[in-house]
C-alpha cells in the first residue's frame, strides 16, 4: 500500500499538489492500494479525490496536526507500507515517526523544489539532514532539484532518484492559430514572489512600443501591489489579472506566447502545459526550468532562456521573440511534440517500479 502524506492535496495550491493526486490516482487505476492524507483545508471543498482524508486543520503546524496525522498513521503502519512524504511539515512529521519507532513501513520522499525557506536559516541545513535521512528513498523532481540537494550535502546521492514531473495533457494534437494582431503574452502560477511578476512587468515597460498583451492566470497575496505596479507602469490598458483559470487548456489555447519568469522552479509543470498547447516558450534561465527546453547543449527552438534578474535582458528577448514572432509560431509543433515525453502517466509508471523495487516491498 502507498500512503500519500501531504499538507494539502488541493489541484488550486500548486504543482506538488497536482503530482501527488496523479500518482494516487493512477495507482487506483492500476488496482494498487493507495491513500492521501492532507493535513488541512484549502478554502474550497476537495473531497472529490477517492480514498483520501483531510485531518481539517486550519493549518498544518502544531500539535493538533501532529497527532491527529500519528493517530491515522498507526492504524495502517504496516511493514508493506509506504509512506511518501510531499511538501514541509509532513515530510518533518513523518521523519520524526520514523525515528521516534512509532511508524512501521518504508519512508520515501519527492523534493518538489531548489529552494525553502529555511536554508537561509542557521538552523536549515540541520534540520534538513535530519529530513532527508530518515527517508529510505528521496525523489527529486528534475536533475536541477537533484544537484540543489547534492550541493547541500543533506543527502547520500545513492539514496537519490529523478522522476521528472508529468500532467496530464490536454491536447492530443498541435494546435493551429490565427496569425494574432495583437500578441498575447500568457503566464501561469500563483501571484507570489518566487513567480517573479514584479520584475516581469518592469521588463514588458520597456517594450511598450510592442504590439502586445499580457495575461495572468492566477491568485495570490501580492495580487494587489503588482495591480499597484502595472498603475504605475502604465500598463492597465495591456496587463490582465484573469484570476485561477480552472481548466487551464481554455487559457491557453487563447494564447500566443507563453512566457514564466520564475526566481525559481524546481520543475514547471505550466510549461509543459504550455508547450503542449503549441505555445513558444520564454523560460527563466533556472535549474528545473532550463532542462526543460536546453537538450544537447542549446535551446529548443520553440524556446528562449532569460536571467530572471535581469530586466534588460527579458525585455531584450521578448522584444526579439515578438519582433520575430513568426518564426517562433512555425515551431508550434516541435513543441507540442516535446511536451508529450512529459505526461502524468509516463511520470506515474517511474514511480510504480521504484516503489516496487525498494527492498523488502513486494
Amino acid at each position: 500500500m502507498i500512503v500519500h502524506v501531504c499538507n494539502s492535496y488541493s489541484p488550486t495550491i500548486g504543482g506538488a499538489e497536482r503530482i501527488v493526486r496523479y500518482i494516487h490516482s493512477a495507482s487506483l487505476d492500476r488496482g494498487f492500494p493507495s491513500k492521501v492524507l492532507g493535513l488541512y483545508h484549502n478554502d474550497i471543498e476537495i473531497e472529490d479525490l477517492a480514498n483520501s482524508k483531510t485531518l481539517a486543520n486550519d493549518s498544518p503546524y502544531g500539535f493538533k496536526a501532529v497527532f491527529k496525522l500519528l493517530n491515522e498513521l498507526k492504524r495502517i503502519s504496516d511493514n508493506q507500507v509506504i509512506f511518501h512524504g510531499h511538501l514541509f511539515p509532513a515530510i518533518l512529521y513523518l521523519a520524526i515517526f520514523k525515528r521516534l519507532g512509532l511508524l512501521r513501513g518504508r519512508l520515501v520522499i519527492t523534493e518538489h523544489s531548489t529552494s525553502n525557506r529555511r536554508r537561509d536559516k542557521w538552523y536549515g541545513r540541520i534540520l534538513d539532514k535530519f529530513i532527508f535521512r530518515s527517508y529510505h528513498r528521496v525523489f527529486a523532481i528534475s536533475n536541477g532539484v537533484r544537484d540543489s540537494l547534492l550541493s547541500r550535502g543533506i543527502v547520500d546521492e545513492t539514496k537519490i532518484l529523478v522522476v521528472e514531473n508529468g500532467t496530464p495533457l490536454f491536447f492530443s494534437e498541435p494546435i493551429k492559430r490565427k496569425v494574432p494582431k495583437v500578441i498575447r503574452i500568457v503566464s501561469v502560477g500563483s501571484l507570489r514572489e518566487a513567480k517573479n511578476y514584479r520584475i516581469a512587468l518592469h521588463a514588458l515597460s520597456l517594450i511598450a512600443h510592442l504590439n502586445w498583451e499580457y495575461h495572468i492566470a492566477g491568485e495570490g497575496k501580492d495580487l494587489e501591489p503588482l495591480k499597484k505596479l502595472v498603475n504605475h507602469l502604465g500598463l492597465n490598458q495591456r496587463v490582465k489579472f484573469c484570476g485561477r483559470c480552472d481548466p487551464i487548456d481554455g487559457f491557453l489555447k487563447q494564447g500566443d506566447l507563453f512566457f514564466m519568469p520564475s526566481a525559481w522552479e524546481g520543475f514547471g509543470l505550466a510549461a509543459v502545459e504550455a508547450m503542449n498547447a503549441s505555445l513558444p516558450v520564454v523560460l527563466s534561465n533556472v535549474a528545473g526550468l532550463k532542462e526543460l527546453v536546453y537538450i544537447n547543449e542549446s535551446t529548443l527552438p520553440f524556446a528562449r532562456l532569460v536571467d530572471p534578474q535581469d530586466i534588460s535582458e527579458i525585455a531584450e528577448v521578448l522584444e526579439e521573440v515578438l519582433v520575430n514572432f513568426e518564426k517562433y509560431r512555425s515551431f508550434a509543433r516541435e513543441a507540442f511534440v516535446h511536451s508529450l515525453k512529459f505526461s502524468s502517466q509516463a511520470m506515474a509508471e517511474k514511480y510504480f517500479k521504484h516503489y516496487f523495487n525498494l527492498k523488502g516491498i513486494v
